[in-house]
């Protein structure tokens, strides 16, 4: 198990090297920056995740990932009115029922 946690931590930090890199060159790109967001969370940068998020809905602001993934924080943090700001505005999607389930 521990040589498992270790090739997974090591691979979240090659997952933030490569969108870090591909940033560099397209900084517009919104689904690179959700991805390397997600990769800083899975590696406990919740801050600095969270703040790619809301530039990602910055760039694309009809995109309801980047929404679906701050509701989910927003939630996690009981920040429900967020929450649910950030919920609305992946509705209606795909993600719907997803977002719905956060607060049953």
């Amino acid at each position: 198990a521990g040589r498992q946690c270790t090739d997974r931590g090591r691979r979240l930090g090659v997952d933030q090297e490569v969108f870090q890199h591909a940033l560099l060159h397209a900084p517009e790109n919104a689904k690179a920056r959700q991805q390397y967001a997600l990769a800083l969370w899975n590696r406990h940068k919740f801050r600095a995740g969270f703040k790619q998020l809301q530039i990602a809905t910055s760039v694309v602001p009809n995109w309801p990932e980047p929404h679906y993934h701050l509701g989910r924080f927003y939630g996690n943090k009981a920040r429900f009115l967020d929450a649910i700001r950030e919920l609305e505005a992946c509705i209606p999607s795909r993600y719907a029922a997803e977002c719905a389930v956060l607060f049953l």
